[in-house]
């Protein structure tokens, strides 16, 4: 059997397209990091004209007659702070916590509206203003630690915050403080512990409402989940992570998980080049057969002194090696050349998730291969589909054509079945060949998981195998 996988090697590498495809293949994906990495430096240096300066804000906000937000800008542009910046959505700790104060404090002491509509006393007006001073005067000297400090007895102090806002607010405090990480800083543990307050206290906030029966458990894990995951990684140092996306089942465009690593963000986004694998697999497996009966070459083959039985087996094996061999490829080369753009930073990243109660880490690069795999598993599904096709039909194009169908119609079909209420469809080929959204559950079919749709493509691989194996062993040549 083996000489004949080589000779099924040597028809395939016979052709001049087979080279094409694969250099265009490489090409592909040695230039998404290279790309990605020459897209980030030119956003960084070239000016897109979007620049919002002071005086255009200071301006409108006269305009709009928002005497909060024009003291605000003022202000910035008095202590002479990069408004810029924190438009942009750049770190700017300053200009951030002046907007808080200007908002927290300030317009409780000053603004005659509000002061008129909340009943605010002469008493609570100058304990705002006094509030508002003396953050101000830390904003001013650049002195975060004493900042943050004021802000959090000033929150313990303050009946209309919520317990959980202080206990959040303290845990960051603390860790600022302990670990001496700016606001500013360029860490990712530093982009981590912005979220985490944030996240605690609607942890707190969730696990309070699910004692009380207002949330489902589902719910509240979400939350739980996401909690316990970042605060893992504030005590353990991590700054690159690989994790669940919580907005994954509102937000299409989602994997379901958020990489912060550009090597391996890379490295994830060179997978879609797998799509010239599924081409270069499908041409072998719609050729594999029908070339030859539409030629007449099955005829020689056949009479030799080798049963139809191993020159069927020969044939697949070729096509799922074929595969497998490409996919391996692209996903060491796309490693290395990723790994070379960012000087291999990050690579000791680590995929978190919270399950069952504990948090469990696997090295990224695991995860990325298994997202890989998970791709493999389908152009092997599709590439049995053109196989089969192949073997009692005399149309390449054919076989092609109707593999590449059952390839992009899944997500389809999926749809109409759960509009339609068809639950017998989740036992079939379209709704469990995305592994991936299988594990992710962007699919809506209920019951599927990733035992069950592996279960389900095996039993239909096998099905396809028989009906391709009865056609080719009986049919008359």
């Amino acid at each position: 059997m083996l000489n004949l996988i080589k000779n099924e090697y040597a028809k395939i590498f016979h052709k001049t397209s087979t080279y094409v495809l694969i250099f265009v293949m490489i090409l592909f994906t040695v230039m998404i990091p290279i790309g990605s990495i020459i897209i980030e430096k030119i956003e960084s240096k070239v000016d897109f004209g979007f620049s919002y300066t002071i005086d255009s804000a200071i301006s409108d906000a006269k305009e709009m007659e928002d005497d909060t937000e024009l003291h605000f800008l003022e202000t910035v542009k008095n202590l002479d702070l990069d408004y810029e910046k924190y438009y942009n959505g750049e770190k700017c700790w300053q200009v951030n916590e002046l907007y808080n104060i200007t908002y927290d404090y300030w317009t409780y002491a000053n603004s005659k509206e509000l002061i008129k509509d909340d009943n605010i006393s002469k008493e609570d007006q100058k304990t705002y203003n006094e509030k508002y001073e003396n953050c101000l005067e830390a904003i001013k000297n650049n002195d975060w630690k004493k900042y943050y400090g004021l802000r959090l007895d000033y929150l313990k102090e303050d009946s209309d915050f919520a317990e959980s806002s202080y206990i959040a607010a303290k845990y960051v405090y603390d860790y600022r403080i302990s670990h001496d990480l700016s606001p500013d800083s360029d860490d990712g543990i530093n982009d981590i512990l912005t979220q985490f307050e944030d996240t605690y206290c609607q942890y707190l906030d969730t696990k309070e409402q699910f004692s009380s029966g207002m949330i489902t458990q589902n719910a509240f894990e979400n939350f739980e989940s996401t909690y316990e995951t970042q605060k893992y990684c504030l005590e353990h140092n991590i700054s690159n992570t690989i994790t669940d996306d919580p907005n994954a089942m509102d937000d299409l465009l989602s994997n379901g998980y958020v990489i912060t690593s550009k090597l391996y963000n890379y490295l994830d986004n060179i997978n879609l080049v797998l799509s010239i694998v599924l081409i270069l697999t499908l041409i072998v497996a719609g050729n594999i057969f029908a070339k030859e009966f539409s030629q007449g070459t099955i005829k020689f083959l056949l009479i030799n002194p080798v049963k139809r039985s191993k020159i069927f087996w020969s044939k697949y094996i070729t096509v799922i090696t074929y595969a497998t061999i490409l996919t391996f490829g692209i996903f060491i080369l796309g490693f290395l050349a990723s790994g070379i753009v960012t000087g291999f930073d990050g690579i000791n990243t680590h995929y978190i998730t919270y399950t069952d109660g504990a948090v469990k880490t696997i090295p990224a690069i695991l995860f990325i291969g298994r997202m890989y795999l998970f791709t493999l598993i389908k152009i092997l599904v599709v590439a049995t589909i053109a196989f089969m096709i192949s073997s009692f039909a005399r149309s390449t194009a054919l076989a092609i054509a109707l593999s590449l169908v059952f390839f992009y119609i899944g997500n389809i079909v999926c749809s109409l079945a759960i509009i339609f209420n068809l639950d017998f469809m989740r036992y079939t080929i379209f709704a469990c060949m995305d592994l991936k959204s299988v594990v992710y559950e962007t699919i809506m079919l209920e019951g599927i998981t990733l035992k069950f749709a592996l279960a389900v493509l095996f039993v239909h691989v096998v099905l396809l195998l028989l009906t391709a194996y009865d056609s080719f062993t009986k049919k008359n040549i």
